[in-house]
């Protein structure tokens, strides 16, 4: 199944607030902002692709 239908499927949108993201990866909003900065998490796009 490709992501986007999975997150469609799941969340009923293809794209997610960072408050989803934090839900899902059981990350906190700051843990995810430092590996952002440091490359180890994708970067969040304005169109969600």
């Amino acid at each position: 199944m490709k992501t986007s239908f999975w997150l469609f499927a799941q969340f009923e949108s293809a794209t997610l607030s960072i408050e989803q993201i934090c839900e899902l990866t059981g990350k906190a909003q700051q843990t995810i902002g430092n590996r952002v900065s440091a490359g180890t998490f994708p970067r969040p796009t304005s169109d969600g692709v």
